[in-house]
């Protein structure tokens, strides 16, 4: 059983708040209430939220501006539950908190104590382009393989024939100059599905066909945060507006999964039932 669950592939990312934050024992800290020191550091820093130790070696106060990277006002808030999340939050669940409360940071705790703090800025990290791109690869590989089953090669090459844009007439000329050595659906990109379901969505099923309220975000929505996932170097998921473009790809996430699934295991009893009546034929006809 040990070599044979060896070949078995079972993707799974996690990845928590405390993955992607900060702990305490590294991040800086302010040991005092003093306003003008905060302001000092958090300027030079650029930090956004600065904790406060007390003489316990304890967290309770922190300073933070009242607007992203503004350090001219800051404010002095106690550390309650409005603002801290448990540390091994995943990274869902933070976006949805993230996108619900408006808020920009927040410490984490074990329960008992403070242990770390995540914002924002902990968002453009590897471990978060890793987890984005393996949400936004399962939708694409997931539509892909459905439409292969219910798209005729011939009219999707039809299709794209009919474009005058490069980008459409330069994947034709791919498919074409190799011979037809792949599938049609290799040489499409991942905006292209919003075309694809567009002109070929009413060959789904009934439970495929609701990808169709999908299609158009391939084009905007998907495809702008994959361009971001994929130049991790470049620091792009640090506002509000980008947040909340997170939280929509990984709500749809979970609908287009089961939609999808729901669809292939449609065909795949429609196949069954026509080879069973092939069958049938054949030792009764």
């Amino acid at each position: 059983m040990g070599v044979r669950s060896a070949f078995q592939y079972n993707p799974e990312i996690k990845v928590t708040a405390a993955q992607i934050g900060i702990n305490k024992w590294e991040w800086e800290y302010i040991d005092s209430i003093d306003g003008e020191k905060a302001k000092s550091i958090m300027s030079e820093k650029k930090f956004d939220v600065l904790p406060i130790k007390d003489s316990n070696g304890d967290y309770k106060q922190y300073y933070s501006t009242r607007i992203w990277n503004d350090y001219d006002n800051l404010d002095l808030d106690d550390i309650d539950t409005d603002s801290t999340l448990y540390y091994s939050t995943s990274l869902r669940d933070l976006i949805k908190r993230f996108n619900a409360d408006s808020r920009h940071f927040y410490f984490l705790s074990d329960y008992e104590k403070i242990v770390g703090l995540v914002s924002y800025a902990n968002l453009s990290c590897q471990p978060v382009y890793n987890y984005l791109y393996f949400i936004l690869s399962s939708i694409e590989t997931g539509i892909s393989n459905l439409l292969r089953q219910v798209v005729p090669e011939y009219d999707l090459v039809a299709e794209f024939k009919k474009k005058t844009d490069d980008h459409y007439q330069n994947s034709v000329k791919r498919f074409e100059s190799d011979d037809g050595e792949y599938s049609f659906f290799d040489y499409i990109e991942f905006k292209d599905l919003c075309l694809v379901l567009k002109r070929f969505g009413q060959l789904l099923d009934e439970n495929g066909s609701e990808l169709l309220s999908y299609r158009t975000k391939f084009e905007n929505t998907y495809n702008d945060l994959r361009k971001k996932v994929m130049h991790p170097v470049k620091t792009l998921l640090t506002t509000k507006e980008s947040v909340n473009q997170i939280a929509e790809v990984l709500d749809d996430y979970e609908e287009i999964m089961k939609i999808t699934k729901a669809a292939e295991l449609a065909i795949r009893d429609t196949q069954q039932n026509i080879s069973i009546a092939t069958e049938e034929r054949g030792e009764y006809g």
